[in-house]
């Protein structure tokens, strides 16, 4: 059988209706046409960096909601992508930088105008009010150059993390965790619970949180090699490496809360960690990789800082207030039970993280991280 004949029967078993095979790139849309340039520069640097047996085929699926997971069947495994997710990171971002409530340290929000109507977070892409000379509803957009440059910034880094999440699963051998009966796919939101054990999946959710932060934050700090991706107008305020932490982490933190609204309004069952373990997370590699942190104190202060302008980014565009909730969580202790919890969890599926990674073409969390993870 052959690549393309598997996958319309995956997908017709997985309840999907079309696919988009290779580079989506509708005519005239602008948007998908940057979007393709990156995708196709990302697949590269995979294909170069990665091991052959992880290989997997990168596809969008056509359908407008925020979703992505990855999937196998007859030996082939696949990372797709809700063509939705683009077009609602583009529009996410834009809007949070068109509010001059929202990162007022970029550029000059001042200039922003900013109505009643636009604050609204969509999680459909088929909810944009679209036109001829706009087909998928980007309408908007800050005013200011910088602010417009450094939203689409913010949006590359939430694609890396998203592809490379989706792409741990499969090169993790995530799918082959359960050695008697191997599941066909994890997703990102889902109604179904391939994997019961809540655990188990929040471990394997981080192990994949834990690769997607380290490749996105390793293509944030190579200036050099990844000066394609910093948008004109948004040099200067991308031209120190705090300033390129400070983004990667804020664009992170809003993608894990939109995740979070996205399986609220389904009502689908929650099967990721919370917003705030997954943030601690990523913290955790910016510590193990020693970025400019020498005290876990100085990493609290920096990512308080951060969660507080993605808490007001979110309430400016959508329909509710500030809730401060990360500062909050962090100081709970149903959370540090939970992190213990998962440590414990974690060390007890090392050995087989570790002989997937290895058959599949992938690395595991290192150990410090989890140790990191679960007593700072």
């Amino acid at each position: 059988m052959n690549i393309e004949q598997t996958l319309k029967d995956a997908l017709r078993e997985l309840g999907e209706i079309e696919f988009l095979p290779g580079l989506l790139i509708v005519p005239g849309a602008e948007v998908f046409e940057r979007h393709a340039d990156i995708f196709s520069k990302y697949a590269e640097s995979l294909e170069k960096g990665l091991d052959e047996r992880s290989m997997a085929r990168f596809l969008y699926l056509d359908r407008s909601d925020f979703n992505a997971c990855a999937f196998q069947r007859s030996g082939h495994q696949f990372i797709s992508i809700n063509w939705g997710v683009v077009i609602l990171l583009y529009d996410l971002f834009l809007r949070i930088l068109s509010s001059p409530a929202a990162l007022v340290r970029i550029g000059n929000p001042s200039e922003e105008v900013f109505l009643a109507k636009h604050k609204n977070l969509l999680l459909n892409a088929r909810e944009l009010p679209t036109s001829e000379n706009d087909p998928f509803g980007l309408a908007v957009a800050p005013i200011n150059e910088a602010r417009g440059a450094y939203a689409l910034y913010l949006v590359q880094i939430a694609l890396d993390f998203l592809f490379m999440h989706e792409h741990q699963h499969v090169a993790g051998g995530h799918m082959f965790f359960m050695e008697d009966s191997p599941i066909s796919r994890i997703s990102e939101i889902e109604n179904h619970a391939w994997i019961e054990d809540l655990l188990t999946r929040h471990v394997l959710e981080l192990e994949a949180d834990a690769a997607a932060a380290n490749f996105s934050l390793g293509i944030a700090m190579d200036l050099k090699g990844n000066a394609w991706r910093i948008p004109p107008g948004a040099e200067d305020c991308l031209a120190t490496e705090e300033s390129r932490i400070d983004a990667w982490l804020f664009a992170v933190m809003v993608m894990f809360l939109v995740m979070e609204e996205a399986v609220n309004r389904r009502k689908a069952r929650v099967t990721h960690p919370s917003p705030m373990l997954r943030i601690w997370l990523v913290l955790s590699v910016l510590w193990v990789r020693n970025m400019r942190f020498t005290k876990p104190s100085q990493l609290l202060g920096f990512a308080i800082k951060i969660m507080r302008e993605a808490d007001i980014a979110i309430s400016s565009v959508a329909q509710r207030p500030s809730t401060k909730r990360f500062v909050l969580e962090h100081v709970s202790s149903t959370v540090d039970e939970h992190k213990i919890l998962l440590k414990r969890r974690w060390l007890e599926m090392n050995p087989r993280l570790e002989y997937l990674a290895e058959k599949y073409g992938a690395l595991c969390a290192p150990l410090p991280l989890v140790e990191f993870f679960a007593e700072a």
